[in-house]
């Protein structure tokens, strides 16, 4: 397990400097899938919030995205090859059609006249943990409201009617929703952010139940600045509902946004800056410090890196894609040595990883079958 608050350094995991070696780089940055990708959440959004008649147009958005995120080559060479689109796991004809649309003519016909239909503007709201397409529609409907703009100062307009089906806690989550997309562009310095995290990170670890506490997130990465606070903790599942009950009521907690089984939101006490906890086991501690440290286009080409291996990456751990047996997770050390790389700092993670070489691929394959 790597280190946590309550011994050495609260930010990284491991030691010593990674300077890229001097061979070749593979790019992960293929701006045409991305684009895709966005536009294709979008539609599934809108789908989900025209109501459950369109829950299937929106799963093969969804399932079209992913392919396309996943997709280890642009899909610009699909441009007069529809037959290899849908030959295609998540692709079918009628994605395959809008796809091939998108590379020629740079829109989507359907996507246009689908942001007629449905108020974009408030979709984005769903990108707020607990809130659903159901409350983006309740609020829609009841309140005439197009944009969050309108929204918020509707909320704030003294009593205003009560919506059915919208209790206290969705409406403090659908605030700081609003809050926080208000609040995007606030940052706090590196100096500022990282004494307040090892301050509520060591809080934590001294809970009983808590075996570990590590910052991840832009902070772990040190950069200048830093929108919010990430810190993975590994939790004695037992205990995890007093770990909670505790958790709400430290010193340095201000008010809880949010609380599930596997996470907490919350903003600390003083300043207005937000704190996301995840809860995991030991055995995926280092799988999910790994993602959660981000930043994505790294994620995206360590799980293009397992899929070369037919297996697959996530936050709970690296899997053989076909027998879901556990590979690597308890360390992020276990999860690069198995990928044959070298153990990448934080600081210096990017969408560039160097290439295995294929004699080291096939010896890990080998190894990995004993």
């Amino acid at each position: 397990m790597g280190k946590s608050v309550s011994r050495t350094d609260s930010i990284g995991q491991g030691g010593g400097v990674y300077l890229p070696p001097p061979f070749l780089f593979v790019t992960m940055s293929l701006n045409t899938n991305k684009q895709l990708t966005v536009l294709f959440r979008h539609m599934a959004d809108a789908y989900r919030f025209l109501g459950k008649e369109q829950r299937f147009r929106a799963l093969a958005y969804n399932r079209a995205a992913t392919e396309l995120t996943n997709m280890q080559d642009s899909v610009e060479q699909f441009r007069s090859d529809r037959k290899a689109l849908i030959d295609m796991k998540n692709i079918g004809e009628s994605i395959a059609d809008k796809i091939i649309e998108y590379l020629n003519a740079g829109k989507i016909e359907a996507w246009e006249q689908l942001k007629k239909q449905v108020p974009i503007d408030l979709l984005s709201l769903l990108q707020a943990d607990g809130i659903g397409p159901s409350i983006i529609r309740l609020l829609h409907d009841h309140w005439r409201v197009q944009s969050k703009a309108a929204l918020l100062e509707k909320m704030n307009a003294g009593k205003p009617e009560p919506i059915p089906g919208i209790g206290p806690n969705k409406w403090r989550l659908i605030r700081h929703a609003l809050q926080s997309e208000s609040n995007s562009d606030k940052r706090y310095p590196l100096n500022v952010a990282e004494p307040l995290a090892k301050k509520i990170a060591a809080e934590i670890l001294s809970l009983s139940g808590v075996q570990a506490c590590t910052i991840a997130g832009s902070l772990r990465r040190r950069k200048a600045t830093i929108g919010d606070i990430d810190l993975v903790v590994v939790v004695d599942t037992p205990r995890v509902k007093s770990i909670y009950q505790k958790l709400s009521v430290l010193p340095a907690v201000s008010t809880v946004f949010q609380k599930g089984s596997r996470k907490m939101q919350f903003q600390l006490n003083g300043i207005p800056i937000r704190v996301d906890v995840r809860f995991v086991e030991k055995s995926a501690y280092g799988s999910a410090l790994l993602y959660f440290t981000g930043p994505v286009e790294h994620n995206v080409a360590m799980r293009k890196s397992a899929i070369s291996f037919g297996w697959k990456l996530n936050e709970y751990g690296l899997f053989d894609r076909e027998s879901l047996r556990r590979i690597a997770g308890e360390t992020e050390r276990s999860i690069y040595q198995s990928l044959n790389l070298p153990f990448i700092d934080p600081e210096l993670r990017t969408g560039l990883l160097p290439l295995a070489s294929a004699s080291l691929k096939k010896r890990t394959n080998v190894m990995a079958a004993v």
